[in-house]
């Protein structure tokens, strides 16, 4: 066989089959070694997790900016004078003037945009401008996780290499770079809610059975977001999980332990209290009793 071919089939095979835990444990010579290879297994777990949820995020906000588009083109028509409306009253005017005998100039009548139209308008430029953010941020994110691991590999030492990510990860943890890129999603899920809004505002001025069948199904959507959301928040072992859904459960457990210690400390101080006025109450007896004796005395 070709000795080319030869080496592409073995580099395959590496690739297709990575050393295993028990290979890497034995090129652990020292407690740095066994510091980054755990810590490299947890980062690449994370990278992974980011870097698809960002490249779902981005395909999906130019899919929707691109819907939202069209729909803009047209609704900012409403915002607008209408040509053929303008024609039509300058012709009534005219016919008019000569029915009566008299000619005056024709003044265009002042034209305001109807409320409804200003906030369909206003609900879907809002919405492509959070459409246009996330897409921004997740373009940014992904800079940030490729700045993460850049160059760790190439540390002159274990040891170097320990601190470097160790000082990376601890920069990351202070600054909420987990959080940030979990919070990405809602400003598409905001997007989604005010296109949503926009379209049902103007559906019910056209006709109000597409106007309701808009409202019942966007409120479908939501519940289902929801229920899964909460039911992933009740039981950790629910299949619903997505990085929000993991980031509000940390957020709860953390709030009802906030929540918890401080109806602790409250009834903590309310005891202290009752206490306090037991003994103060207690030695106010003692003290009224003491002067009776004396005064019988």
């Amino acid at each position: 066989m070709d000795p080319y071919r030869l080496s592409m089939h073995g580099e395959e095979q590496r690739k297709a089959n990575p050393p295993s835990m028990s290979m890497q444990a034995a090129t652990e010579t020292s407690i740095w070694d066994v510091y980054n290879n755990k810590t490299w297994l947890i980062d690449q777990e994370l990278i992974k997790d980011w870097t698809n949820s960002l490249n779902i995020l981005l395909v999906f906000a130019a899919i929707f900016a691109a819907v939202l588009t069209a729909f803009i083109i047209e609704s900012k028509k409403l915002l607008e004078e209408d040509p053929q409306n303008v024609l039509v009253s300058a012709v009534t005017a005219f016919m008019g003037q000569q029915a009566n005998g008299t000619f005056k100039p024709f003044e265009k009548p002042t034209f305001v945009a109807p409320h409804y139209a200003v906030v369909t308008n206003g609900l879907f430029f809002a919405a492509i401008c959070c459409s246009l953010v996330a897409a921004v941020a997740s373009v940014v994110a992904l800079q940030w996780i490729g700045e993460y691991d850049a160059g760790l590999v190439q540390a002159l030492s274990a040891k170097d290499r320990a601190l470097r990510r160790h000082f990376r990860y601890m920069g990351m943890e202070r600054w909420k770079m987990a959080q940030i890129i979990t919070l990405l999603p809602l400003l598409l899920y905001l997007s989604l809610f005010l296109f949503f809004g926009g379209l049902t505002i103007w559906m019910w001025h056209i006709n109000k059975a597409i106007g309701g069948i808009l409202v019942v199904g966007f409120s479908l959507a939501c519940l289902f977001y929801i229920i899964t959301t909460v039911i992933t928040i009740i039981d950790p072992s629910a299949p619903f999980r997505s990085p929000f859904s993991r980031s509000a459960l940390v957020i709860t457990i953390q709030v009802s332990r906030w929540a918890k210690s401080k109806i602790a400390y409250v009834f903590h101080t309310i005891s202290l209290n009752i206490g306090s006025l037991y003994e103060l109450s207690t030695y106010r007896e003692t003290w009224s009793t003491a002067a009776e004796r004396e005064e019988h005395a």
